[in-house]
């Protein structure tokens, strides 16, 4: 069964990931803005999440150069081509 959830955007920390993770745990969507993070943060969170997507079969999507969706399995991501950066 495919979903069509709204999720708030979230600004990222390295302290937030387990927080991110446990929203996608309950099958929320979690979208995460990267741009006040330095890029050793911004890998080590996307490691994280990655790892986490691919335990829960989900998946992620670049919205724009700092900010990325991440869906639970049974969510399908659609972005508009006007809100791609």
């Amino acid at each position: 069964k495919e979903e069509n959830i709204l999720c708030d955007l979230l600004y990222a920390s390295v302290k937030d990931v387990q927080l991110l993770i446990d929203h996608l745990k309950m099958r929320e969507q979690v979208i995460v803005d990267f741009s006040t993070l330095n890029q050793q943060a911004v890998y080590r969170i996307l490691d994280f999440m990655s790892g986490a997507i691919y335990a829960l079969d989900g998946s992620i999507q670049q919205i724009t150069k700092n900010i990325f969706l991440f869906a639970p399995q049974g969510v399908t991501i659609t972005i508009p081509p006007q809100i791609r950066g």
